[in-house]
Formats: structure tokens, C-alpha cells, sequence
């Protein structure tokens, strides 16, 4: 898969986004969940990113109503999720990215763009 940057405003300032053309649709079978060590709802998840990527305000809300227990946060980054994809998803970076915001309970900037920004 062929990854591509874009850059785009945001309330909170320019974002960069990282999408792949043609990526997978979750089938919402199940079998990344069912090898999670940290039982997180992954089709769930995936859901969620995916309105990440659309640009839906709402996504800190939504990472909220989670469960309490198996939060993107709570990943140990195995990877096994990954593996059992039967769809090639790469869930891992997905699940990551939802943890860094839920984390940080903010959009992840570029860090690039950011650092280039305050130095002008």
C-alpha cells in the first residue's frame, strides 16, 4: 500500500494526515479481538479511526464512550492483531494513533509542520 501525506487546517491548528489509497474495509469479523491481550473492541476502534481520517469533531467523545477496560490506550503494541487480520489491516498503527490522541486528548499535529510554523 502507497502512503501519502496531506495537510489540512484544523480549530487546532494545520494537521497532517497520513492515509493509503485502497485500504481494507474491517469485515467486523472479530479475530483481531479475540487475540487482543488488552481486549480492546478493535472493529470498534477501527470505526472510530476511520472517522479520524473523515475529519469527524467528535472523535475525542467517542474514544471516551469506549469500555473502561481495553481502550486503544491500553495496546502493548504485540502486534498480533496485525497478524490475524485476514484483511491485511494494519491495525497496530491504528490502534496507536487513538492511543496517542486519548493520551494526549488532542489531534496529533505534525510535528514537522509544527516546529517549521513556530520558527517563522
Amino acid at each position: 500500500m502507497k502512503e501519502e501525506f496531506i495537510l489540512r487546517k484544523s480549530k487546532s491548528g494545520i494537521l497532517l494526515d497520513a492515509f493509503t489509497k485502497s485500504i481494507p474495509i474491517c469485515t467486523d469479523c472479530g479475530k483481531c479481538s479475540a487475540v487482543c491481550p488488552a481486549g480492546i473492541d478493535i472493529p470498534e476502534a477501527i470505526r472510530i479511526y476511520e472517522k479520524y481520517r473523515s475529519g469527524d469533531p467528535d472523535v475525542l467523545n467517542r474514544l471516551s464512550r469506549m469500555k473502561s477496560d481495553g481502550k486503544p490506550i491500553d495496546c502493548i503494541e504485540c502486534g498480533a492483531c496485525s497478524a490475524r487480520c485476514p484483511k491485511g489491516i494494519e491495525v497496530k498503527k491504528m490502534i496507536r494513533t487513538l492511543a496517542m490522541m486519548e493520551s494526549s486528548q488532542t489531534r496529533i499535529p505534525c510535528m514537522h509542520v509544527c516546529r517549521t510554523m513556530k520558527a517563522q
